[in-house]
């Protein structure tokens, strides 16, 4: 069967991947070996020097994208020349049409979610909160934008505002987030992660989501809880999509399709915990869009079939 290289962006594309080689093909152990490869599996073009060895190799085998993260589909909005690429594989309908709005000119698909499984809303009466800031970069730190630098501080005072309201409050942090010694009688259980050191990100976050009754976070992690049916409110989720602190060009275009329903600007400490009674008709629509379905490996395999022999 034919062998393929890969961009891994920690275990954002592991499905994908289980998925290629139970149907036989062969991944190359480091992506520097992808002269010798027939085809190429990535998240994205745009890391360092590598469009020009994308290019090259287009030029005679075909290439195939999967989703950086859950809402990454923003980021060819903001490059003028795209690579042909033979597939970008993507999640749910919501994706496709925002692609599509802002001119994706390449075969967009959606073959479900594969982060994890995608369950139904689970109503509770349990109060347990799981607060998930935006993760702040390595090296020099610092947030991917100005609004989340913003935003990130006032949910947190949010969260310290309110804690008498919930039974427990979990805060899983990445890097310098807070000095846990200053909140010692707070009650509250901080867990820092590094995703980038840790080798199942997805996996250990889920312990944490499915431990919670109500998630506040945003992007990746939202999106994970609100695909686990739990009731979730994103913050600064008003914000215009950001690629290396670059702001997207069309986003009015397709926000109706990305802009998650509920932010917690707008909410009071009664609207959040209100969202634990019932589904709510607006995150729901938002969750058949960005999440979709379960992964369809038959999907994507019969994709990859048109491409690779």
């Amino acid at each position: 069967m034919a062998k393929f290289f890969m961009f891994e962006n920690k275990d954002a594309g592991l499905l994908y991947e289980k998925t290629l080689l139970e149907n036989g093909h062969f991944k190359l152990d480091r992506w520097v070996y992808m002269n010798k490869a027939n085809f190429g599996l990535i998240d994205h073009e745009h890391a360092g020097n590598r469009v020009m060895l994308l290019r090259d190799f287009l030029a005679t085998r075909p290439i195939f994208i999967y989703p950086h993260t859950p809402l990454a589909y923003f980021i060819w909005d903001e490059i003028p020349d795209v690579l042909p690429v033979s597939c970008n594989f993507v999640a749910g309908s919501a994706a496709v049409n925002s692609m599509r709005a802002y001119g994706y000119p390449h075969r967009v698909e959606a073959c479900g979610f594969t982060r994890c499984e995608v369950k139904p809303f689970q109503p509770t009466a349990g109060t347990k909160l799981l607060f998930v800031p935006a993760r702040l970069r390595g090296g020099s730190g610092g947030y991917a934008t100005k609004e989340y630098t913003e935003a990130t501080p006032e949910a947190f005072q949010f969260v310290l505002d309110h804690l008498k309201y919930f039974e427990q409050v979990t805060i899983c942090y990445t890097h310098d987030f807070v000095n846990e010694s200053d909140y010692l009688t707070s009650g509250i259980k901080f867990v820092k992660t590094d995703p980038r050191l840790s080798p199942s990100p997805t996996a250990d976050m889920l312990e944490n989501i499915d431990e919670a009754d109500i998630v506040i976070s945003c992007e990746t992690v939202g999106c994970l809880a609100v695909a686990r049916g739990k009731p979730t409110v994103f913050y600064n989720a008003k914000f215009t999509p950001a690629l290396s602190g670059r702001y997207v060009h069309s986003y009015e275009l397709y926000r109706e399709f990305y802009q998650f329903p509920v932010t917690l600007e707008d909410c009071t400490i009664n609207d959040v915990l209100d969202l634990r009674k019932a589904s709510n008709a607006e995150i729901e629509k938002w969750k058949c869009g960005n999440i979709g379905e379960n992964f369809n490996p038959q999907k994507f395999m019969d994709i990859v079939r048109e491409y690779v022999s």
